[in-house]
């Protein structure tokens, strides 16, 4: 079967008005027709991903100049509904084997790893009561790990303040969640830290698999050259230490 020149690469809607009437006009879009730029979209994480973070800066400093690093941020949940639209660059995602041939990762932002905030006097394998994020990525495997007595909140700030209060055991989150600076003034006095028996995690920046790569960045970017891969970066970089 003849294959046209054009494709059918999406749907144009275009919408006029004249004298009062509404004309929808459907059509074609040439192969060679300008994309809209993609929408870039920041997910907000209690001290790791807001207005002014590290994070942020990091991600705009790879997109500049050949992307509007003008961020439509919103919580975490809804903007990774919303990347699910298409044409979108998105930060930060965690990535994980489930998630990799949905994105194209184009940068790594952080890399951290998961622990337990546990109250003074409580043992890291003893039955506790743990509070964690709900639908974060610890959260819903608290479980496997031999955790069953699980309360789930909307904000790490409310596991922090919880835990200060005596109302939970201990925290599951990110131990740069936990050692961020509001988060540790609700914290318990000698409070400890137990690292969880899972990998540690890395935040990227992605895009939707519909966005051309032309002028993103790649393994040759100027800022990613000479870095090591994900799973190489140095750990003692990129996380907060603990306090003694």
């Amino acid at each position: 079967m003849h294959q046209s020149s054009d494709r059918w690469s999406r749907r144009r809607l275009l919408a006029s008005t004249t004298a009062g009437a509404l004309t929808l006009t459907y059509g074609r879009l040439a192969a060679g027709a300008a994309r809209p730029a993609p929408r870039l979209i920041g997910g907000l994480v209690s001290s790791v991903s807001e207005p002014g973070s590290a994070v942020a800066q990091r991600a705009c400093h790879l997109l500049t100049p050949q992307i509007d690093t003008d961020i439509d941020w919103m919580p975490w949940t809804r903007a990774l509904v919303t990347a699910q639209e298409g044409n979108v660059l998105l930060f930060p995602l965690m990535r994980t084997p489930e998630r990799e041939a949905d994105w194209r990762w184009l940068a790594p932002l952080l890399v951290d790893r998961f622990v337990l905030v546990l109250a003074p006097g409580a043992q890291a394998h003893g039955p506790l009561r743990v509070g964690a994020l709900r639908g974060s990525f610890i959260g819903e495997r608290l479980a496997a790990l031999g955790y069953l007595q699980v309360e789930f909140t909307s904000s790490e700030a409310v596991n922090a303040r919880k835990l200060g209060l005596g109302r939970i055991d201990a925290w599951a989150t990110m131990q740069r969640v936990a050692l961020a600076p509001p988060h540790l003034a609700s914290l318990p006095a000698g409070f400890t830290l137990h690292p969880l028996a899972l990998r540690p995690l890395s935040m990227w920046l992605v895009a939707s698999r519909d966005v051309a790569m032309a002028g993103l960045p790649h393994p040759g970017h100027p800022a990613l050259a000479g870095r090591e891969s994900p799973a190489e970066l140095p750990y003692r970089q990129l996380v907060t230490p603990a306090r003694s």
